[in-house]
């Protein structure tokens, strides 16, 4: 576990954190969505990552779902970095990342021809959960394959199924850098665009 990059802006959620736990709005909604936070930091095949999800947990079916957080990459070229494992309850955070059970799964392309691609799945299951929980989970991945020649090409899904407060999407690249967008399915506002001390910084909030 290392602490977060000094690259990344944190969202704060606090006044999110203070809000009663609502009735969930259908009897499948488990848990609902604070944070669904993506940035990335340009540089080439260094380039970096960094997710965090917040989930508070709307009932027990909930529970299962809120305790599992994984993500992949390959340690041919990437390397992965745990932030943190946490747990809002009763007015302070509770920190669950050494508690968590934590497994690195070899990924599968085709199992029926057990052919393996070489990357990795790093699976956390947190415990002791409760209905009425915040639990937020950070890690950035480091590295992208280099067929693609440092260019960057990524997709983010913006719809959600379940209740979602707070779409965060970032991306910081040298200054002059261009970088071309398209939404599907929905009306998506352009990116919030600034530039300073040799950076530019793409938002979509």
């Amino acid at each position: 576990a290392a602490a977060t990059p000094g690259w990344v802006e944190e969202v704060d959620l606090t006044a999110d954190l203070e809000v009663a736990v609502a009735e969930p709005p259908s009897a499948t909604a488990g848990l609902a969505y604070l944070l669904v936070d993506r940035q990335t930091r340009l540089a080439g095949v260094r380039t970096e990552r960094y997710s965090r999800t917040v989930v508070r947990v709307l009932t027990a079916a909930g529970l299962e779902d809120a305790a599992q957080h994984q993500f992949d990459f390959d340690p041919e070229y990437a390397r992965a970095t745990l932030h943190h494992l946490r747990v809002w309850r009763g007015g302070r955070w509770e920190d669950r990342l050494e508690d968590a059970f934590v497994s690195v799964i070899q990924r599968e392309a085709d199992l029926s021809r057990r052919l393996y691609d070489g990357g990795l799945t790093v699976l956390l299951l947190a415990s002791d959960l409760q209905v009425g929980d915040v639990v937020d989970f950070a890690s950035t991945v480091e590295g992208v394959n280099p067929v693609h020649g440092g260019r960057y090409l990524e997709d983010l899904a913006l719809g959600w199924s379940l209740p979602l407060a707070h779409r965060h999407i970032r991306v910081v690249g040298p200054a002059g850098a261009t970088l071309v967008w398209r939404a599907f399915g929905v009306d998506l506002p352009g990116p919030q665009v600034t530039t300073t001390g040799g950076s530019t910084t793409w938002l979509w909030q």
